[in-house]
């Protein structure tokens, strides 16, 4: 999952060649919202994780609370936790 057509075909592109070792090519589906299914034994890698946790945080937590869940940001909080992203999370007891 990443915001936008752009990054979605950045990266279908990049990891292609993976999914193709790993043999799950037919597997892997690229989303650019939090509107699809999620469905048992799915793992979902989420880009620029903060664009859709800020959008809507209780959204995010009720969509993926069974399911496993990789996130990516390029956010960084560094050294003072002060960060909405942290109090996000945290509020969400994550």
């Amino acid at each position: 999952m990443a915001p936008g057509k752009a990054l979605s075909n950045r990266d279908r592109k990049q990891f292609q060649e993976f999914w193709i070792l790993a043999n799950v090519l037919d597997r892997v589906s690229y989303q650019a919202s939090l509107e699809f299914e999620v469905k048992p034994c799915d793992l979902v890698i989420v880009d620029e994780a903060d664009f859709f946790l800020l959008q809507n945080p209780a959204l995010f937590k009720s969509k993926f609370k069974d399911t496993p869940v990789i996130s990516f940001t390029s956010t960084f909080a560094g050294k003072n936790r002060n960060s909405i992203e942290i109090e996000i999370l945290e509020s969400l007891n994550y």
